[in-house]
C-alpha cells in the first residue's frame, strides 16, 4: 500500500516535471496532470496567439486538445499564418488570429459564467440558505 503511494507521487512528480509546475490550459482550464497525459509530445503547448510567423513571443499555455482546436478554428477563420508580404497584410493577418482568439476565449468564459449561474440556481433550489452562509463567512 505505501509503495504504491510512493510510485503515485514519483509519476505525478514526473508528469508535473514534463508540463511545468502549476501549468495550466489557458482554453479549457485543465490543471490535473493525469487529465494531461499524451504519448509522445509535451502535454501543454506554447500557443502563439497572432501566429508564430508574425509574433514569435505572444504565447499562452494550451492543452494539446485545445491547441489542435485553436488552431483548427484559425483554418476556419482563414487566418493567414504564413508570413505576409507586406506591414500591412501582416498587422491584417495578426489582428484576424487576435480577434480569432479572442472570440473563442470569449465563448469559453461564457460557458463557465452559464454554468456558474445553473450552479447558483441549483444552491437556490437544494440549500435555501446557503446566501446567508456565505454572507456570514
Amino acid at each position: 500500500m505505501r509503495e504504491d503511494r510512493l510510485k503515485t507521487e514519483v509519476r505525478k512528480a514526473r508528469r508535473e516535471r514534463e508540463i511545468g509546475e502549476g501549468a495550466v490550459c489557458v482554453r479549457c482550464g485543465e490543471t490535473d496532470v493525469y487529465a494531461l497525459v499524451t504519448a509522445t509530445k509535451a502535454l501543454i503547448e506554447d500557443h502563439h496567439v497572432l501566429g508564430q510567423n508574425h509574433d514569435d513571443e505572444l504565447t499562452v499555455p494550451l492543452c494539446r486538445n485545445c491547441h489542435a482546436k485553436t488552431h483548427e478554428s484559425y483554418r476556419r477563420a482563414l487566418v493567414q499564418l504564413e508570413t505576409q508580404p507586406s506591414f500591412l497584410e501582416r498587422l491584417a493577418a495578426m489582428l484576424t488570429a487576435l480577434s480569432s482568439f479572442l472570440s473563442e476565449l470569449g465563448g469559453r468564459l461564457r460557458d463557465w459564467a452559464e454554468r456558474l449561474i445553473k450552479f447558483v440556481e441549483w444552491l437556490d433550489k437544494q440549500v435555501p440558505d446557503w446566501r446567508s452562509a456565505e454572507a456570514s463567512a
